[in-house]
């Protein structure tokens, strides 16, 4: 487990400090400005694990987004995988299910 990285007070542009670390890192959320600035990796966020002062970078709602956004990266990547095989067409046509549990085709129409 990291912790996060504690930066000066009275930071202008937290986020543009946090970046300066490296893309991967975050600035986590000030109730006053001349709050010191905490930094937290990417990988830090929705972990389970409060690494933010104010308990940020666990909340209920950035983190819905969070885990919907990495499970539609899943299903991007599984689609993708699907339409090659070493670097050739694939011949088998892609199917998914969508949230009702319908098979579907890469058209979109059910598979019986």
């Amino acid at each position: 487990m990291h912790s996060p990285i504690h930066l000066v007070q009275s930071v202008k542009w937290p986020q543009h400090q946090c970046r300066r670390l490296g893309a991967q890192f975050t600035a986590c959320s000030r109730h006053f400005a001349h709050e010191s600035v905490f930094c937290v990796r990417a990988s830090q966020m929705c972990d389970g694990t409060q690494n933010c002062p104010y308990a940020d970078d666990e909340d209920p709602t950035r983190c819905l987004f969070h885990r919907l956004s990495m499970e539609e990266m899943s299903r991007i990547r599984l689609a993708f995988s699907h339409l090659t095989e070493k670097g050739k067409p694939r011949k088998k046509p892609i199917v998914w299910s969508d949230e009702q549990g319908n098979v579907r085709d890469q058209n979109g129409d059910f598979v019986v």
